[in-house]
């Protein structure tokens, strides 16, 4: 799991199945959390008088995937649009991926 600060008042975690986004509305000015979409503009924000919350699911709502060249990481990435003035956050977590052993030899 990994923290990371895009912007002041913007926190990404990055977690095993999920990454959550925390908007701070206070720092980010941002009134009503309807004007922010992700890609796929049907997973919609969940909110409270003080955070705007993305809970995006890895695979689901547009995110995309890439694969470092020499395959040790999965790089996933989507972006929050707002449609009040045109901003974006692009998000990105990066993963360490898991070993795959085939045949049936020791190791």
């Amino acid at each position: 799991m990994c923290l990371v600060l895009l912007s002041d008042g913007v926190d990404v975690t990055c977690n095993e199945n999920d990454i959550q986004v925390q908007i701070d509305r206070s720092v980010q000015n941002i009134s009503d959390p309807s004007v922010l979409s992700l890609i796929n503009s049907s997973c919609q924000a969940t909110s409270d008088a003080s955070y705007i919350n993305f809970d995006i699911t890895l695979g689901t709502c547009g995110t995309r995937v890439a694969i470092s060249t020499d395959g040790v990481r999965s790089f996933y990435r989507n972006t929050i649009t707002s449609s009040a003035d045109d901003t974006e956050f692009e998000i990105i977590c990066s993963y360490i991926r898991e070993p795959t052993f085939l045949g049936g030899g020791e190791y």
